[in-house]
């Protein structure tokens, strides 16, 4: 059986939650977030972790991370950092913020040989969506240039938090179940109907339903996405970026559906999402997955 291999973006800064979401003792048994995503890779069988870090996590990532889910998967930790740019380019003065999830994949190249998933360290996309992507990815593994990609798409009202403002990428699609655009929205609040509202910039709101499907960066990809992600980050680059200006995933696979370079599935899954982006929004998060280890769907502790 082929190597799978699940790529695990945290190397955010978490600036609205207040420090590392990604290292938040979450779980009643004290796992992270990343412990449940490594979980549920390894049990749908994912053999291979690449988390992707920055280098002041690194040492937390393997105490925590990789002394617990060492023993179930092949770990291999890359460094996010400023300085992972063509010589020819320059980190701006101040700039502390990471380059953006596409220059996160994008570092991720070595360590990445044949079809992959991607998903986010601070978000918790339950067991069925890592048995999708598995199995998603094995039927890749007979046609690794040419399968589709896939996206795992949660409705926006399920996303939303109750305490401020999300940013999520705005699914479009076929009837018959392919992606045609991904359009990254900051900004959304929700509204006392359960519904996602945009104001833009003259006072002007727009409404999306609940229902809505978005992405929450969990992906399936091929190998080829990484000279789309080199190309745009070059480009990216030679725009002179700004101190917080991002290259963002959603946007590279946007581009690429817009000139028919790619063709990415819309796929959802009965799973619950869950996450945090605000502080405030832990309590919520705690609850729901002690609830979820008092049904069965887990065990008392992760490993």
């Amino acid at each position: 059986m082929p190597s799978t291999t699940l790529v695990l973006l945290a190397a955010g800064l978490g600036s609205r939650y207040g420090g590392p979401k990604q290292l938040d003792p979450l779980g009643p048994d004290g796992s992270t977030l990343m412990d449940y995503a490594a979980f549920d890779a390894a049990r749908a069988g994912f053999t291979d972790l690449v988390v992707i870090t920055r280098r002041t996590l690194r040492a937390q990532v393997e105490a925590t991370l990789v002394a617990r889910a060492g023993r179930s998967l092949r770990i291999a930790i890359v460094e996010q950092e400023l300085d992972r740019i063509p010589a020819w380019a320059a980190v701006p003065a101040g700039r502390e913020s990471p380059w953006g999830t596409a220059h996160a994949v994008l570092v991720a190249r070595e360590a990445v040989t044949s079809p992959f998933a991607v998903v986010n360290a601070d978000d918790f996309y339950g067991a069925e969506t890592y048995r999708v992507l598995a199995g998603t990815l094995r039927d890749a593994s007979a046609a690794p240039t040419t399968a589709p990609w896939a996206n795992v798409a949660f409705p926006l009202g399920h996303t939303m938090s109750l305490h401020g403002a999300v940013n999520r990428a705005l699914c479009d699609s076929t009837g018959d179940g392919f992606l045609t655009k991904v359009i990254e929205q900051r900004g959304i609040v929700r509204n006392a109907d359960g519904n996602g509202v945009i104001t833009a910039a003259d006072g002007r709101t727009t409404e999306l339903a609940a229902d809505t499907l978005v992405s929450m960066n969990c992906w399936a990809f091929t190998p080829p996405l990484f000279a789309l992600l080199d190309a745009a980050f070059t480009t990216f680059l030679r725009a002179t970026p700004g101190l917080k200006d991002e290259c963002l995933l959603p946007d590279v696979v946007n581009d690429a559906l817009a000139g028919e370079r790619a063709r990415c599935r819309l796929l959802s899954t009965g799973a619950s999402w869950c996450g945090v982006t605000h502080k405030e929004d832990r309590p919520a998060t705690v609850d729901a997955l002690a609830a979820l280890h008092a049904t069965g769907a887990y065990p008392a502790r992760l490993w």
